[in-house]
């Protein structure tokens, strides 16, 4: 699951509104973590101070790619 910062997206449309000639035909990546689901309720815990809880809904097709 790929996360980004804000602070990150903030500084890459600052600099494609300066300077939009230099950024036009660039595609930018904006994931730079990627983590899996307990990582992202541990961090979301730990910011809110609010134990998160998860839960995994699989369904019997993606188990067993049956139609």
């Amino acid at each position: 699951m790929p996360h980004f910062g804000v602070q990150n997206v903030g500084q890459i449309v600052a600099a494609a509104l300066i300077e939009p000639e230099k950024s036009k035909s660039h595609e930018i990546e904006l994931g730079n973590e990627n983590l899996i689901l307990e990582d992202t309720r541990q961090l979301l815990s730990k910011a809110s101070g609010v134990d998160i809880k998860t839960r995994v809904l699989i369904s019997k097709t993606s188990v067993s790619g049956a139609k």
